[in-house]
């Protein structure tokens, strides 16, 4: 499966506290703030408003990644 811009692409987000709250193999520039690992989930089953990290990794990118914040 292709994601952004034609490319296989790992999304994994991270909490404050680093624990891993979200990952996808094949991103495709679709998340809303749901977790899909274990951990905190409030009534919506959305993530807490906060700041969560974020690490973007390109299938064919040689080990390169993107990284950044996000506010929910």
């Amino acid at each position: 499966m292709k994601g952004i811009s034609g490319k296989v692409v790992t999304l994994t987000v991270f909490n404050r506290w680093g624990n891993k709250v979200y990952e996808n193999n094949a991103y495709d520039n679709s998340w809303s703030g749901t977790p899909n690992v274990s951990g905190l989930i409030i009534g919506n089953n959305k993530l807490p408003q906060g700041t969560y990290f974020y690490i973007v990794e390109f299938e064919d990118a040689k080990g390169k990644s993107i990284n950044g914040y996000v506010v929910l």
